[in-house]
């Protein structure tokens, strides 16, 4: 639960460039499941563990939370196929411009169940292009 002060900072809005963080850290992890507390500096805990909780409900990562000493505590955290998907396409700088840029001033609002679709196929595009196949099959066409 967030405390007042942070839920009148907060007011309870995701953030999609936090939990692209989250998960980037999630996936650099040495680790094939992260156990305890999940931090990151300069973030508040509570937006984290806010954020860790949709990621969770988005089926971008699973695992076992727990609630010990004010804070969520985490068993055997780790990335989903669909969290994979995510993180591939969002760690791509390119296809990450890419999708805020399209999004604009709502990428804030985009649903996560949105996001995931969205960045993956920006990342076929850009994979597409980058290797000749969109070329290949518009060349195929024509002949």
């Amino acid at each position: 639960m967030l405390s007042n002060k942070t839920a009148e900072v907060f007011k309870m809005k995701r953030d999609i460039e936090l939990i692209r963080k989250i998960l980037i850290v999630l996936e650099e992890d040495e680790a094939p499941e992260f156990t305890g507390e999940f931090n990151l500096d300069g973030v508040d805990q509570e937006i984290i563990d806010y954020h860790l909780e949709l990621i969770k409900d988005a089926g971008l990562i699973k695992g076992n939370f727990q609630y010990g000493d004010n804070r969520l505590l985490f068993v055997s955290l780790k990335l989903t196929n669909e969290g994979h998907d995510f993180i591939f396409a969002a760690k791509n700088e390119t296809v990450w411009a890419k999708f805020k840029k399209k999004l604009g001033s709502e990428m804030q609002n985009v649903p996560i169940a949105v996001a995931v679709p969205l960045l993956i196929d920006f990342s076929k595009s850009y994979f597409k292009n980058l290797v000749g196949v969109d070329h290949e099959q518009q060349a195929n066409r024509t002949t």
